[in-house]
């Protein structure tokens, strides 16, 4: 008699045990949020209901279009598997998204869809952006003054040799590498020989090269121009007048010169060579 209640003690336990995890998954369906669910599964791991639990929290994530939103919430699912299986729905979505933007191969394609997948989920999209909008000629002109850098005014110049932003591009440039020969180690710039008037609103810059190198001369103000002279060479270009800030240089680890200038409408000339002195 002792054995008969004590079998039916068990039982009674174990119906109470399923009544009330059933209730508790009602509950969680009541309210239908993700901690819900993973509430319930780590109150009742043993549960027949686990699995619906689980597929519950899928299903909410199936239901939502933002993939940032998804991302984001994966991180606060405490049950591994579910949160695994969510992750692969993104995965799934993050791929069939990226086929289609790959097929029409669209800067506003590449720059939604930058815009609509999560960190770490771009895949070679920021490249692919980068391609379509360095091909294309305006854009490319925006990102080089975004960029303003040599190298992207460089990157314009070989990608876009007749494009309307030509001249632009060139002055930039040497304007920068005006400034990168002041900003590094320089000698002080030789003042030049002033000859004659020429009367006019340009000046005449003659320049002798007497390197076993190129030289290259850049001048940025009022204008923004660039002479390279050949080896024991001597050329001479029109320049407007005005304050100028110039930079000489002819690589090979040989210290530039940098230094500043006036022109008036005046001829002036000037001899560069190399020397072991410093200035």
């Amino acid at each position: 008699m002792k054995r008969l209640l004590l079998l039916v003690s068990v039982v009674a336990f174990l119906l109470s045990a399923c009544n009330h995890s059933e209730q508790d998954f009602q509950k969680a369906t009541e309210i239908g949020s993700v901690s819900a669910y993973d509430n319930f599964i780590t109150n009742h791991q043993k549960s027949d209901l686990v699995a619906d639990a689980r597929d519950s929290i899928v299903a909410i994530f199936e239901r939502n279009d933002d993939l940032h939103a998804i991302a984001n919430g994966i991180y606060n699912i405490m049950d591994y598997d579910a949160a695994d299986r969510v992750r692969n729905i993104l995965t799934q979505r993050v791929n069939a998204f990226y086929g289609q933007v790959a097929a029409e191969n669209s800067i506003s394609g590449w720059t939604t869809f930058l815009d609509a997948v999560p960190d770490g989920y771009e895949n070679d999209a920021r490249k692919r952006l980068s391609e379509l909008q360095w091909k294309d000629e305006s854009t490319a002109w925006q990102m080089a003054t975004d960029n303003n850098n040599q190298a992207s005014y460089e990157k314009y110049l070989e990608l876009h040799p007749k494009g309307k932003h030509l001249k632009q591009a060139e002055r930039k440039l040497i304007d920068l590498e005006v400034a990168a020969a002041f900003a590094g180690e320089h000698g002080i710039l030789p003042q030049m020989d002033k000859g004659y008037s020429t009367g006019t609103s340009y000046s005449v810059i003659e320049i002798e090269n007497r390197t076993q190198y190129d030289l290259t001369v850049s001048y940025s103000g009022p204008d923004s121009k660039r002479m390279v002279i050949s080896p024991y060479a001597t050329r001479s270009m029109r320049i407007g007048n005005g304050n100028y800030r110039v930079a000489a240089n002819v690589g090979h680890g040989v210290i530039p010169f940098a230094g500043t200038e006036y022109l008036d409408g005046s001829h002036f000339s000037s001899s560069f060579y190399i020397s072991t002195t410093r200035f």
